[in-house]
């Protein structure tokens, strides 16, 4: 160190000031350069964590998305809002009649024979669930109840009430499976719905339909 010390002073001494930072610029050892800060953001693990700035969730997705327990009196005002939210259809005045019926006479009700019906919507009456669905604590049982709702307002607001009957039934439940679909998927639901109706079974009501209204979405 001493040696390198007289060695600088000497230089100092015969060389130009120009001449001697270009020489101290190739003697003394560069300063390593700070290492660039990288800002990590900590955000809840899945797939449905909110971004940083983003928007708040709704208030359906933040008490519809969980496992704890809902009241029914409170589960069936957030589902219309979560419809209203994810269809645009107004919140109904009225709640519709809910009644929790056992399965066989559900089935009996809904099809001919036994089949995998969970819920059923009739015009007039209400919603009939199987006793043993669960929507206060299960995500995808609250997307069945949300579907019967669906109809619930599409009866309320005449949907398609001008098409005959089959065609009627038809675009509601495809209505009904795409606001279903989309509101499992917000609330961060591990099932999910891909079933559709055939419009086939409507064949022969779409044969007096005009040619211009057969896709009419």
């Amino acid at each position: 160190m001493r040696a390198e010390s007289d060695t600088m002073t000497l230089l100092a001494k015969v060389a130009s000031p120009a001449m001697f930072v270009a020489l101290m610029a190739i003697t003394l050892p560069l300063q390593s350069q700070a290492e660039p800060v990288v800002e990590t953001v900590e955000t809840a693990a899945g797939a449905y964590s909110k971004p940083v700035g983003s928007k708040p969730r709704p208030a359906f997705e933040r008490l519809l998305s969980g496992s704890d327990p809902i009241e029914m009196d409170r589960l069936l005002p957030a589902l219309l809002d979560a419809i209203r939210e994810l269809s645009q259809y107004p919140v109904p005045d009225a709640l519709p009649e809910l009644y929790r019926i056992p399965r066989e006479a559900l089935e009996a009700m809904s099809c001919i024979g036994k089949c995998a019906v969970q819920a059923n919507y009739r015009p007039g009456e209400g919603i009939y669930l199987a006793a043993d669905l669960q929507p206060e604590t299960n995500l995808f049982a609250r997307s069945v109840l949300l579907h019967e709702l669906v109809h619930y307002i599409q009866d309320l607001r005449e949907v398609r009430a001008h098409q005959p009957e089959c065609l009627r039934w038809y675009y509601r439940e495809v209505e009904a499976y795409n606001i279903q679909r989309r509101f499992l998927l917000r609330i961060g639901s591990p099932i999910r719905v891909g079933y559709l109706p055939d419009r086939t079974a409507c064949n022969d009501e779409l044969k007096l339909q005009p040619t211009t209204t057969l896709y009419d979405e």
